[in-house]
């Protein structure tokens, strides 16, 4: 059987790990990850992250101060509460999952 790739969407806020969450591309989990983390800041869309983040050439973002950062497979935002995001891409194989590096 042909191994296949998942990428795991992990988030943290404060000290309370969230529901994993699955998707089959990088691109969808860091676009889930995007929208996330706009919907904790006030001022900023996920387009605006998003399109930002692409022109940057998929360097860090770190905006506002040290109200929150963007990278391409984690994101944190310290606003009322802390919250932290990472992307781990993992490998589906006869049942076995295996975290890539």
């Amino acid at each position: 059987m042909k191994a296949k790739q998942q990428y795991l969407l992990i988030s943290a806020y404060e000290r309370n790990i969230e529901q994993p969450e699955a998707y089959s591309t990088h691109s969808e989990a860091f676009n889930a990850m995007a929208d996330e983390l706009a919907c904790q800041l006030d001022d900023i869309t996920s387009w605006k992250l998003k399109h930002h983040f692409k022109a940057e050439t998929l360097e860090e973002l770190e905006g506002f101060g040290e109200r929150f950062g963007l990278s391409k497979n984690g994101a944190w935002c310290n606003g009322n509460y802390n919250h932290d995001w990472k992307i781990v891409r993992l490998t589906v194989q006869d049942n076995q999952i295996t975290e890539c590096e």
